[in-house]
């Protein structure tokens, strides 16, 4: 969200945006405490609503923060070799929970619902991943089942091969010497 070059928050010294960061996201004051406050200290002239519009741009600011926050620890993570599952879990938990979050502050049903989706959009490729794996360890036990039990039959037609061949060789040692060949026996 940007805001345009004529909202309050331009107009605002360092230090009073400072405060009203203080007020709205760590002391999670209320619009109206912020904008009553506002009014006393900084002498604001000002709406609750632009209040509450402040509190929307300064918490998209911190989530965007976070976010870039968080992809610099993930890639951080992803180059020392950690656990790629325990990572997705992890990730996945914190979605939900900043989602929670802002479900609750909205209190909309609509983002509630959507959270829920997502939740069990996650769970469904996670039981999918799973049913792939399963399926590659039930086909690699039963190749080598099957390789386990054809074992025996190669054996055997690798003996008749080498006979074969061995009689192939004693055929073209006779053919090429003739009589000879039986004198060295």
């Amino acid at each position: 969200m940007k805001l345009r070059s004529d909202a309050l928050w331009n107009t605002l010294t360092v230090e009073q945006r400072d405060k009203l960061r203080e007020w709205l996201l760590d002391q999670n004051l209320s619009y109206r405490e912020a904008h009553e406050r506002a009014q006393k200290e900084f002498s604001l002239v000002c709406s609750p609503s632009a209040i509450a519009r402040l509190y929307r741009y300064l918490f998209n600011q911190r989530t965007a923060g976070e976010v870039r926050d968080a992809t610099d620890l993930a890639t951080h993570l992803d180059e020392t070799g950690a656990n790629e599952e325990k990572m997705r879990s992890s990730s996945m938990k914190l979605v939900v929970a900043r989602f929670l979050e802002q479900a609750a502050q909205k209190a909309d049903s609509r983002d509630i619902y959507a959270l829920g989706r997502l939740v069990l959009q996650s769970q469904e490729r996670q039981i999918q991943l799973q049913r792939v794996s399963l399926a590659r360890e039930r086909f690699q036990f039963k190749a080598s089942e099957a390789a386990l039990k054809i074992l025996p039959h190669l054996d055997e037609m690798t003996r008749e091969e080498e006979a074969h061949e061995l009689a192939r060789i004693e055929e073209i040692k006779r053919k090429l010497f003739g009589k000879e060949m039986e004198g060295m026996k």
